[in-house]
């Protein structure tokens, strides 16, 4: 029985998926996320969790890159 990285046809350690910076979402990096860590609140007036615990920007409508 042949090898994985033979039946692919290109070995598997040198192939990897890389995710593009400038695309991801993180909290940190939304203008309206104000505090560091567990304590980071949103400022944006229009979200539902305004002045609250920011958890995460992952499916937040109103995130913008600083």
């Amino acid at each position: 029985m042949p090898k994985v990285s033979l039946m692919q046809g290109t070995p598997a350690h040198i192939e990897f998926l890389k995710s593009n910076d400038k695309t991801r979402r993180h909290p940190s990096h939304c203008i309206y996320a104000e505090g560091i860590g567990r304590s980071r609140i949103c400022t944006c007036p229009q979200s539902e969790i305004y002045n609250m615990r920011c958890k995460s920007s992952k499916n937040c409508n109103y995130y913008e890159n600083k």
